[in-house]
């Protein structure tokens, strides 16, 4: 049985808007570990030799404000759970409405 899974992301970190671009310069890399018993942890690795540089929360805080992501957003990730509310809190007409293009 799969104890983990990883998750990994490259980000471009380049310009005026890059989250300290001395030690990510020129990508970002962010790892995500999730245990089976839903413990997660993060590493975020150096684009240019894969040496974890840093593994803490705060970290990934301080990137999606630099970017301005909101991964907590059920637009960014949608759960399966978060899924199964929204269909059966919503009308099926609207869930199934046919648009005709001109």
């Amino acid at each position: 049985m799969v104890s983990k899974a990883t998750i990994s992301i490259t980000l471009e970190n380049q310009g005026t808007g890059a989250f300290e671009p001395e030690t990510y310069n020129p990508y970002l890399v962010i790892e995500r570990i999730i245990n089976i018993t839903g413990a997660t942890a993060y590493k975020f690795r150096s684009s240019k030799d894969g040496k974890v540089l840093a593994d803490k929360r705060e970290t990934l805080t301080r990137i999606v404000d630099r970017f301005g992501l909101h991964i907590d957003s059920p637009l960014t990730v949608l759960t399966q759970d978060q899924a199964r509310s929204f269909l059966q809190s919503s009308d099926p007409k609207s869930l199934y409405r046919v648009c005709h293009l001109l």
